[in-house]
């Protein structure tokens, strides 16, 4: 799985949860999704820093989930690119 370095060094929230068509998923943090600010992690790492990101467990390929802030309500929608070029940015206005 991809993070944002930034989240996985617990310096800001995940914000943003993104599964690949391939099932790759992707754990960003709103700011950047560029691929040097990414890396690979363990998932369990960031369940122990934030339990909520469980709620998403069950997110399905070829979707995406956003929240404005830790604790906040996940919107979940299609991803709407080409998912085979990873990581894709924040949606428009967050």
């Amino acid at each position: 799985m991809f993070v944002s370095k930034r989240a996985a060094a617990d310096e800001v929230p995940v914000l943003g949860v993104q599964v690949f068509d391939d099932g790759d998923w992707a754990f960003l943090d709103g700011i950047s999704a560029e691929p040097e600010d990414m890396m690979m992690s363990h998932l369990h790492h960031l369940f122990e820093r934030d339990p909520s990101l469980e709620e998403m467990i069950d997110l399905r390929p070829g979707t995406r989930a956003w929240r404005d802030a830790p604790g906040g309500v996940w919107a979940v929608s299609p991803l709407e690119f080409d998912s085979s070029a990873k990581p894709a940015a924040a949606p428009e206005g967050h």
